[in-house]
């Protein structure tokens, strides 16, 4: 009768400590998603579930299975892309290749993008790259952001997408 009760009670344990082991692989509060998806390096960042205009929630978006990524050399006035390609890593890597066959020497990633669009803006003082859901955003947010840096002349020298499937 022993056996059964701690045979019982080491499974009543297990089953309170459940819902904790499954909190603690989301790290992130009610009503938030983890926006990297899990196994994916860099830190976690917890944002609100998307909601429409009714308050409902809509579905989380989906981990990227398309990337781009834009290198740049600034000081040489290069740069190289990438898009399409299966992992963030593939696309820096081909963009920073790119960079370099085009020209450049000191090619560093101005920014990479899964399942969305990519626009690398130069201004008269930097280049910068930026990432969003479509061209016109990316697009958009460079070029405030430039603006916002001191800059004039911003323009766009160089955009592209690698949408999800």
């Amino acid at each position: 009768m022993r056996s059964r009760r701690t045979y019982f009670l080491l499974l009543l344990g297990m089953l309170l400590l459940l819902p904790m082991a499954a909190h603690a692989q989301n790290q992130c509060p009610q009503g938030q998603y983890q926006a990297l998806p899990p196994g994916t390096p860099g830190p976690g960042r917890c944002v609100p579930v998307p909601r429409n205009l009714q308050g409902v929630a809509l579905p989380l978006p989906q981990a990227a299975t398309h990337w781009g990524a834009i290198a740049a050399d600034a000081t040489n006035g290069h740069f190289g892309a990438a898009h399409d390609l299966p992992s963030k890593r593939a696309a820096k890597e081909q963009a920073l290749a790119q960079c370099r066959r085009d020209g450049g020497t000191h090619c560093t990633v101005a920014t990479a993008y899964g399942n969305g669009c990519g626009a690398l803006i130069a201004g008269d003082m930097a280049w910068q790259g930026f990432a969003d859901v479509t061209f016109e955003h990316a697009k958009q947010t460079g070029i405030e952001a430039c603006k916002k840096g001191g800059n004039e002349n911003c323009r766009v020298v160089y955009s592209d997408c690698s949408p999800g499937q």
